[in-house]
């Protein structure tokens, strides 16, 4: 789970509950579709929870290297974005 606060009590939560097609083991895409929960707190536009198919296998690595990279003080590309436009982060 990535959990991301703000010291004005926002919230970020993401986490991976499954793939979309569990049955399906062959396909390049459809067997690498993660189904990705978000929980947002934000004070002036409220709270929402969302389970969507947004993100595949290989792109959560990715932004896992990337905040590990912005962690450690490296230069990263300023926004990272996945195939489905549902998410993107900006640094």
């Amino acid at each position: 789970m990535m959990h991301i606060s703000g010291s004005d009590g926002s919230l970020f939560e993401m986490k991976v509950v499954g793939y979309e097609f569990p049955e399906i083991q062959t396909e390049e895409y459809d067997s690498n579709w993660l189904r990705i929960r978000t929980h947002i707190v934000h004070l002036a536009r409220g709270e929402w929870n969302s389970i969507d198919a947004s993100l595949l296998t290989w792109e959560v690595e990715e932004l896992a290297d990337w905040f590990d990279a912005i962690a450690k003080g490296h230069r990263v590309e300023s926004v990272q974005s996945f195939t489905e436009p549902n998410l993107s982060f900006r640094a």
